[in-house]
């Protein structure tokens, strides 16, 4: 009898700690700034501080564990940005001049959520936590028969941070305004140059890969 009785204090206790708590899923679409290829090179040998924009979007789900508080597991696709690069080492009337780059990338995240309100409707907040990245990168040259395309894929762990609004519609459903930064230094550069004499870059010593992302985004989130 005291065992079923201590069961049912139990049951009870779960049950009103996970009736005070809530769920959520937040789901939204954007814009990606990623920095792509290099940097640290020579004026004369490329341009740096490039820019490849795309279509994001992104899955959430959420539990808040105390008030205001929320544990976060997420899916970011940041989308496959394109651009064309000008390669300064290579005369004018080298097809080698323009170069085509795409940067496809993605990232699972783990987040703590912090919530504050602002007024009866809105309310801000901010989320801090790391993201498992992914990215496959492709150089293609104009011109094939020299063999100069490259292909690139590396994964790795970055750190993770985002801010945003939430607007409430409903007593469950929000719409939300978004920003996030994603931090992705893959060891791209670093490799290539371990291996310098099969390189197809001449590589400076301090050359090095950045391609942390931005995103822009709105979506909405329902709260269970």
């Amino acid at each position: 009898m005291k065992k079923i009785l201590l069961s049912v204090a139990i049951f009870s206790v779960t049950s009103t700690a996970l009736a005070e708590n809530s769920f959520s899923v937040e789901a939204a679409v954007g814009k990606t700034e990623q920095k792509t290829l290099q940097e640290g090179y020579d004026v004369d040998f490329a341009i740096g501080d490039r820019r490849a924009d795309s279509t994001s979007s992104s899955f959430k789900i959420g539990y808040e564990f105390t008030d205001s508080w929320w544990l976060e597991f997420g899916y970011d696709d940041y989308g496959k940005g394109t651009l064309k690069t000008y390669n300064d080492s290579y005369n004018s009337s080298s097809s080698l001049r323009n170069i085509t780059e795409t940067a496809s990338t993605s990232a699972t995240l783990i987040t703590l959520k912090k919530e504050g309100a602002i007024s009866d409707n809105l309310s801000a907040y901010a989320r801090l936590g790391i993201a498992r990245w992914e990215l496959d990168l492709e150089s293609t040259y104009p011109d094939s028969t020299l063999k100069r395309d490259f292909t690139w894929n590396e994964s790795g762990i970055g750190a993770y941070f985002g801010i945003g609004v939430y607007y409430q519609l409903t007593s469950n459903l929000q719409l939300s305004a978004n920003y996030s930064f994603t931090q992705i230094r893959p060891d791209l550069f670093v490799k290539l140059k371990a291996n310098s004499s099969n390189s197809i870059y001449n590589l400076p010593a301090n050359s090095s890969y950045d391609g942390d992302i931005k995103n822009y985004s709105i979506g909405v989130a329902y709260k269970f």
